[in-house]
């Protein structure tokens, strides 16, 4: 287990798109986090291109200045680009951990992703998804019937009328629907329309409106939606502005530009009048159909909204907090290089394949077969008594101190398989390197309060042992009456040490942020001949069989890095080692797919089974025991 280093102040840079195609929610929201982010006491800040030309809002100061991009200021860069080139992306992740929102193309390379709106279910699933996410409006209207004359059981209720429509369709509105909509409404609808600042033609727009006498609602994003529940529906496209009408419990109906955004409207369950001129014509025979009697479509789309609202979780009371207190909480953990090779897929990307994506975790996978987690925070893990005791307890019923006798019992067989490598001929060769049986010395990283240390002293080892809860080296120290040091591996080892003949890591190995670097400096406290045995779960056993998902899902959230047992022997070479033997443990019958519930401990079934497991290579863990045949990189440790 390896210390991380103290969390710094929150700095976050935050990069909108903006411009044409893009329209203009995507540096509206920006600019909110920003706010939200700042109004909590942390550093962040806009990026725009060099020579950039924005809207007055957001103010001059939420930018950072030209050129101020070192990498170890930001605690994160959130991208709300839109669709990321890989070149671009690039650039972002060398300067940090990089979290994208809502993002359409480089979504393998964002380290964490976060889906504000529902996309079609296709390409990498988001760590954490849903419109509760986005800023919503702090103003509701009493129910989604409000203002009409249908309530929610479908009867006739007085006509309050006129009723109040809002049409708004973004920033840039590039199907042009802003100036036709009004013209099919009804009399009973008065219609109010948004002009974006990136439409063309607005001044005389402006002039047609005025001269109509349609209202024109003014100011920025912030202040179109704590207007929205003074409206009695919304005509709009998919976007932010209908999900932040559904928490203001205002009817929706949707009018796409195009198909992608007809289709989303469809997995959203909004209504829609459908896309382009088709839809177009779609709404203006809608309005020509109801146009004289309102309280029946706007009860409809009441109810099509509000079960929509139930849908995405936006039926409860309390305004959104949007995505600012997620990323306050940030100071991650995040791997640029594989931590076992120190390689990465491709130099123009994120280094792996994303296996899963789980809220504030990332799972990859290296080409040499080493599976690690990024972390958005620290694990929610801390390596005290508790760990031991309550925590231990949790898991396996009884504290640690009351597992010890059936934990050195285990470690009785583990020393076995030491005692016959280092009586072995270390080189097939013929050449030979065996170690001296007289007390051999054995350092056990992690030893907790030391039962395998306690097994291999009475087995003739001379034993040391590390691990960073203060009360397990004090008890191994006291009551054991054996060395052992505090502190984290490798980093907290006493320097100068002289070399070991074993080295041992219980269940320790999948803590370590770095494995490689532990390897090599493992390598370089191990004589020649000297062994390696370590235990760590297995990503080739039966509940990574049954469902990868649900595996990396449940794998606890200080678990660093997960193991394969069939890529083990290579994943060891590059850092000196010969994997000479392996035992497949942690066999559970039980967890086989359709035969598991009927097997019964420790009855016939379940032993034949057990012994399956085990020859089949399907236990949850396993055991590797490991060789020193050469040097390594990084090897030394003076």
């Amino acid at each position: 287990m390896d210390a991380r280093a103290p969390a710094r102040p929150g700095s976050f840079l935050v990069v909108p798109a903006w411009g044409k195609g893009r329209g203009g929610g995507h540096l509206s929201r920006s600019s909110a986090l920003v706010r939200s982010l700042r109004a909590a006491g942390a550093g962040a800040w806009l990026y725009r291109e060099p020579g950039e030309i924005l809207p007055e809002d957001p103010p001059a100061d939420f930018f950072v200045p030209d050129g101020d991009h070192s990498p170890a200021r930001w605690t994160l860069i959130i991208l709300d680009r839109f669709r990321t080139g890989p070149e671009e992306m690039e650039r972002w992740t060398a300067l940090g951990p990089v979290l994208g929102i809502d993002e359409g193309l480089s979504r393998a390379g964002c380290d964490f992703l976060v889906d504000l709106l529902p996309g079609l279910p296709c390409g990498e699933a988001p760590n954490w998804g849903g419109p509760s996410l986005l800023p919503l409006p702090g103003r509701r209207r009493p129910s989604f019937f409000s203002g009409n004359s249908l309530n929610a059981a479908g009867r006739m209720a007085a006509a309050p009328g006129p009723f109040k429509v809002l049409i708004s369709f973004g920033a840039e509105d590039p199907a042009g629907f802003t100036m036709e909509i009004p013209r099919l409404l009804g009399k009973g609808f008065i219609p109010a329309a948004v002009l974006g600042p990136l439409r063309r033609n607005n001044g005389r727009d402006r002039k047609i409106l005025e001269e109509a006498g349609i209202p024109i609602p003014e100011g920025g994003a912030f202040s179109l939606r704590e207007t929205l529940a003074d409206y009695d529906l919304l005509i709009t496209h998919f976007g932010v502005s209908a999900f932040e009408a559904l928490y203001a419990r205002l009817p929706v109906l949707l009018l796409n530009p195009g198909t992608f955004h007809a289709g989303l409207a469809r997995r959203a369950g909004l209504a829609s009048a459908g896309y382009g001129r088709g839809g177009l014509k779609n709404l203006a025979r809608l309005f020509e159909k109801y146009g004289q009697d309102p309280p029946e479509l706007l009860g409809n789309l009441a109810r099509r909204s509000m079960e929509a609202a139930r849908r995405w979780g936006l039926e409860q009371d309390s305004p959104g907090e949007g995505l600012a207190p997620l990323i306050l909480q940030a100071d991650p953990g995040v791997y640029r290089a594989c931590p076992l090779c120190g390689k990465g897929r491709d130099p123009a990307a994120s280094p792996g394949r994303t296996l899963a994506r789980f809220p504030r975790r990332t799972y990859r996978r290296c080409f040499c077969g080493m599976v690690y987690m990024n972390r958005l925070d620290p694990p929610p893990v801390e390596y005290n008594m508790d760990y031991f005791f309550d925590g231990y307890r949790r898991q396996y019923g009884k504290t640690y101190l009351e597992d010890f006798p059936r934990l050195r019992q285990t470690a009785e067989g583990r020393i076995a398989h030491i005692r016959a490598l280092l009586a072995a001929d270390t080189f097939p060769s013929g050449k030979t390197s065996r170690i001296p049986a007289a007390r051999p010395r054995l350092l056990d990283i992690g030893c907790a309060y030391g039962p395998f240390l306690a097994a291999a002293r009475d087995a003739g080892f001379d034993v040391t042992g590390q691990d960073p809860v203060q009360e397990a080296v004090e008890y191994v120290s006291k009551n054991l009456g054996l060395r052992a040091f505090r502190g984290f591996f490798p980093g907290d080892f006493p320097k100068n040490t002289p070399p070991f003949e074993a080295i041992t890591l219980w269940y320790v190995m999948e803590h370590l942020r770095e494995p490689g670097k532990a390897l090599g400096v493992i390598n370089g406290l191990l004589k020649t001949g000297g062994v390696l045995a370590f235990s760590t779960p297995s990503l080739g056993g039966i509940s990574r069989r049954k469902s990868l998902k649900k595996f990396l899902e449940q794998s606890p959230g200080d678990h660093w890095t997960l193991w394969t047992p069939r890529r083990c022997a290579a994943m060891l070479k590059p850092w000196g080692f010969s994997l000479r033997k392996m035992v497949i443990t942690g066999n559970h019958p039980e967890r086989f797919p359709l035969i598991g519930r009927y097997l019964e401990q420790p009855g016939r079934g379940y032993r034949f089974f057990a012994g399956v497991s085990a020859f089949c290579s399907l236990g949850d863990t396993f055991e590797a025991y490991a060789v020193k045949t050469g040097e390594s990189p990084g090897g030394s440790h003076g």
